[in-house]
């Protein structure tokens, strides 16, 4: 782990939106790490998850939007929340091999 992927969640802005692709640019020195979730501050009811996929360059990260992305403006803010994608009831079926 890098200096950079160390201190506390950051905020960014959409830069580039294609298909459920997007890219996000962070001001501060601190880049979400990859597999990070990303939460994106719109207008819309339904939230939108951004999970981390690359790291374009030292600004901009690359991710994949977990809900549909139609009407996903460039600018809009980003959310880093510090934490991986979590799924209810995982660690139920963890344990107990069940599916």
């Amino acid at each position: 782990m890098n200096e950079k992927t160390q201190e506390g969640p950051s905020t960014g802005r959409v830069v580039a939106v294609r298909g459920g692709i997007v890219d996000v640019a962070f001001d501060s020195e601190r880049l979400p790490q990859i597999d990070e979730a990303l939460v994106v501050e719109w207008d819309r009811p339904e939230q939108l998850v951004v999970e981390v996929q690359s790291h374009i360059d030292a600004r901009t990260v690359r991710g994949i939007g977990l809900h549909t992305t139609a009407g996903l403006m460039r600018e809009t803010p980003v959310r880093a929340t510090g934490k991986t994608i979590s799924v209810p009831g995982l660690r139920y079926i963890e344990n107990t091999g069940s599916r």
